[in-house]
């Protein structure tokens, strides 16, 4: 018989040299790599304190971190691309070193009612009314009045610690009557 046969397919030949770089055994030390550049809409964790800065359905007794840290999900998002019922990250307009956490309430345009100064007010252009789940605690518009959209970094998703609270964050519309949008967003 002929020896022109080809080889068995479990047959070993040699294979050419590979040009990629060899892999590490899992249980060797990691190389020191630069971290990826930030993506501008990628989800990121904040901290959060204090319990108005969280929706109130997270807000059951549970074991928290030595420092009393709560952590969400924010996705961050274009600039004005918010509806209202989100649950937003801005930066403190008290404090411009802390975040803050509130439910958006109003848009630029709208008309809101403030229910603890029996009054209506016209958010500006360029602003946004936040408000807190727990109203009666909460630091919020009806104290320090309208937040500048400039000053808000995203939407939160999810809590993730403590795993208590751990869940995702509903969009949820304010009560009707509270806000005349002047326009549909």
């Amino acid at each position: 018989a002929p020896s022109s046969a080809s080889p068995s397919p479990t047959a070993t030949s040699p294979s050419p040299p590979s040009t990629a770089a060899p892999c590490a055994p899992p249980w060797t030390a990691p190389q020191q790599v630069s971290p990826p550049p930030p993506r501008p809409h990628a989800p990121t964790t904040q901290p959060t304190t204090g319990p108005d800065r969280i929706p109130r359905r997270f807000l059951t007794a549970g074991v928290t971190p030595a420092d009393g840290r709560e952590y969400a999900v924010v996705k961050r998002s274009p600039l004005y691309d918010y509806s209202r019922g989100e649950v937003v990250v801005f930066v403190s307009p008290a404090d411009h070193r802390s975040r803050t956490i509130k439910r958006l309430i109003g848009l630029p345009g709208d008309w809101i009612s403030v229910p603890d100064k029996e009054e209506i007010r016209q958010i500006p252009e360029g602003h946004c009314w936040v408000e807190g789940d727990n109203g009666s605690a909460s630091w919020d518009s009806r104290s320090y009045g309208p937040v500048p959209l400039g000053l808000v970094q995203g939407r939160v998703t999810h809590v993730v610690w403590p795993p208590s609270k751990m869940g995702r964050v509903d969009k949820r519309v304010p009560p009707e009557g509270r806000v005349m949008p002047q326009r549909n967003l």
